[in-house]
């Protein structure tokens, strides 16, 4: 034979060069390239060898061995499938054969000499004579691997399509142009935050486009590095785990949805720990959503370290921010080490040349920081990351733009206070998030005012913040008291988007209210809060009619607005912050009991309270830990307090277990969900198709839940941004 010719031993070993790794994770293999310049370089014939055979980059990084059980496999297969065949046919078959490997031979010599990154997905190197239609047995992926792929894949669509049903439109709506204080084009308004963070990557990407920009050592690709996006998209399917039974119609056994939750949040959390040093606005957005997630109910990790994971996670997406947006790169030290900004020591680091665009979709994505630390700093009392604290907050430029923003809403809505108007949803929406605005900054006061009493400072600083507390609330009882009160009276006209907005409103404000004053009554100063007991009573009674509506309102998921017959859900269902709902049933209860005991409530509107209570509760989806640990403390409270309660109405409740209530525990209790019940009865034959595969082959599926999301984003989310906002093609 003669070495290097097509049909030769030499010419098909070379053909089959990529190993088992690189096979197995579809991308491209070096091992042919390195083997070849091997064997150039001793010039002994020995060096091919498979004794000598030289490992692969990609085997190289990850300390694997280079195998190719895969070869010897698919030529014990050839050999059987050429005896069972007759010559004539075994002759055609061979020349194809020959005519394919020279094809996909040039194919390879392109992509081991493409100046791309290693890491590309290449095609399959399966030889025509060995496709299914000339030998049966001769399958590339064996049909279990398909179907725990498929499962996968399908797991998948519903995690990302809850995400994109539920809370990726809220975070828009917030970030959009009507409630971001910063202008914002009418192009990019409708852009979600990971088609933001994506663009934004493309925008700070140089390797791809600058051959001036050295590879350092450590250096990442910030728009397509793998880790980065498998982080993002393990850290979406962890966070959305709590609404996989709304998309579903068969949930599948209890302790496999267990056993689900747990791999998806300790993956996360592995995969979000691995991307900690790699600067991205991707990166951030992924911690940001693991702060985020509840703990499930099934994982075996002490609760505090896991809530400190969060915190900690919510913490680096804001400084990731932080750093993103200051364009300097001077000089930074700390105790592991230096950093001084700079290429190798020499050049300072090129950036893109970016367009107006560009300048717009970072204040977006700094907007949004500023309200994760704003949200952050209030309700764990810690100090704020991305913006000043105690000391100068007002002075900064977003806060200035947002009472500049508020008081251009004051006087161009002068007309609808003075004359009255007829909301719609739209005109609902557009209040609901300048309101939204005000509410951040009243939040921000509030945690501004945790810190100045968490650190002892004078009692000057106390007092310039109870001014700043009293104008503040002064501002929103005038301006949108007025507005929102007349879209209550209209607010079952409205769209989904517009209840479910209105209620976040309602909720998140006067929480922060409430708990103001229980930090008031804590340090027995209740004059930081203007008329105390009327604030504190009316944040009360908003509280709870808030989530009365958000039991009794039931809004749709699905997109298709031909379908009559679809799940309906209620609003406390699909908050996308049940804590804020814990949270603001504990401190509204702590208050009822004052009340009860000083006899300022009855005790059937007691009972009425704790009914509701009880029945958000059973409401907010069972699989978190937080639902089961509050409920239980609640009635433990309740219960203790040696309080003549109306249980016959069911207005204390054992905690429930299951983990598939997350509709609701009391349905018989209220019409509208006995409802519901007969809403999700008479689901159409389309809806019950869409449904995750059987649950015991759910378990098959936990490790490529995140690959398969790749493999879908790859070619939608990841493949090209958004919106361009660099100058360079």
């Amino acid at each position: 034979m003669v070495p290097g010719r097509l049909g030769t031993e030499t010419a098909r070993r070379r053909q089959f060069s990529s190993c088992d790794y690189c096979r197995k994770s579809r991308i491209a293999c070096d091992a042919s390239q390195l083997q070849r310049n091997q064997e150039t370089t001793s010039g002994s014939p020995d060096a091919g060898s498979s004794s000598s055979r030289v490992q692969c980059t990609n085997c190289s990084k990850r300390s694997l061995t280079c195998t190719y059980e895969w070869i010897r496999d698919r030529g014990n297969r050839d050999v059987a499938a050429v005896g069972d065949a007759n010559r004539p046919r075994t002759r055609q078959l061979s020349r194809r054969s020959a005519t394919g490997r020279s094809r996909t031979a040039a194919n390879r010599t392109h992509v081991a000499n493409s100046p791309e990154p290693s890491e590309e997905i290449q095609y399959d190197e399966a030889e025509p004579g060995t496709t299914a239609e000339t030998d049966d047995h001769a399958q590339i992926i064996p049909s279990s691997e398909l179907s725990q792929q498929t499962e996968a894949r399908v797991l998948h669509d519903h995690l990302w399509t809850v995400f994109s049903l539920i809370f990726e439109p809220v975070l828009t709506l917030w970030t959009g142009p009507d409630c971001s204080p910063y202008v914002v084009p009418d192009h990019m308004s409708n852009l979600t935050m990971l088609q933001l963070a994506v663009s934004l990557d493309w925008a700070n990407c140089t390797c791809r486009t600058d051959n001036h920009v050295p590879h350092r050592h450590g250096w990442h690709c910030p728009r397509g590095d793998r880790a980065v996006q498998l982080a993002l998209i393990s850290a979406v399917h962890s966070f959305s785990f709590r609404w996989l039974p709304l998309v579903t119609d068969t949930a599948g056994d209890g302790q496999q949805l267990l056993r689900l939750g747990e791999h998806l949040w300790t993956n996360a959390k592995s995969r979000i720990m691995s991307v900690f040093d790699k600067l991205s606005y991707q990166t951030a957005l992924a911690l940001y959503l693991f702060g985020l997630t509840p703990i499930p109910k099934g994982a075996s990790v002490d609760v505090e370290n896991a809530h400190s994971a969060g915190e900690v996670s919510i913490d680096m997406a804001l400084r990731q921010i932080h750093r993103l947006r200051v364009k300097r790169r001077d000089i930074r030290f700390s105790g592991t080490g230096l950093s001084i900004g700079r290429s190798g020591g020499e050049t300072p680091i090129n950036h893109s040349p970016v367009n107006e665009d560009f300048i717009h979709a970072e204040n977006m994505m700094y907007w949004a920081g500023v309200v994760f630390d704003t949200s952050s700093a209030m309700t764990r009392g810690c100090p704020s990351i991305l913006c000043s604290g105690v000391f100068g907050f007002e002075e900064e430029p977003v806060f200035r733009l947002m009472k500049a923003r508020v008081q251009l809403f004051h006087e161009s809505t002068e007309s609808w206070r003075q004359n009255g108007f007829v909301p719609t949803s739209h005109a609902t929406l557009y209040v609901v998030h300048r309101a939204s605005t005000w509410k951040a900054y009243v939040w921000k006061i509030i945690g501004a005012l945790r810190e100045a009493i968490n650190h002892g400072y004078g009692e000057a600083v106390i007092t310039r913040l109870k001014t700043l507390i009293a104008e503040a609330l002064d501002r929103f009882d005038r301006t949108f008291k007025p507005l929102l009160a007349a879209c209550e009276k209209h607010i079952l006209f409205f769209s989904k988007d517009a209840r479910l907005c209105y209620y976040l409103l309602q909720l998140h404000y006067y929480m922060g209210l409430l708990l103001l004053c229980s930090l008031a009554v804590t340090t027995e100063r209740t004059d930081i809060v203007p008329m105390f007991d009327a604030v504190r009573r009316e944040s009360v009674h908003t509280i709870f009619s808030t989530i009365s509506f958000g039991l009794s309102c039931q809004v749709a998921l699905s997109q298709d607005e031909s379908q009559r017959s679809r799940k309906r859900f209620s609003l406390i269902n699909l908050d996308p912050y049940p804590h804020h709902i814990l949270a603001s049933l504990q401190l509204a209860t702590y208050v009822l009991l004052d009340y009860l005991k000083r006899d300022e409530i009855t005790q059937d509107a007691f009972d009425n309270f704790c009914r509701i209570v009880f029945d958000a509760l059973d409401e907010i989806p069972q699989c978190i830990q937080s639902v089961q640990r509050v409920k239980k403390l609640l009635y433990e409270t309740l219960s203790a307090g040696g309080h003549h309660l109306d249980t016959g109405s069911d207005a204390l409740r054992e905690p429930a277990t299951s983990i598939l209530s997350t509709s609701g525990g009391q349905q018989h209790q209220q019409v509208n969900r006995s409802d519901r019940q007969t809403n999700n009865e008479t689901m159409t034959s389309e809806e019950s198709s869409d449904v995750i595969m059987a649950s015991n082959q759910l378990a098959s599926t936990f490790t490529n839940i995140d690959e398969a999301g790749l493999s879908c984003l790859a070619e939608t989310l990841f493949a090209r941004p958004a919106v361009v906002l660099s100058t360079r093609s």
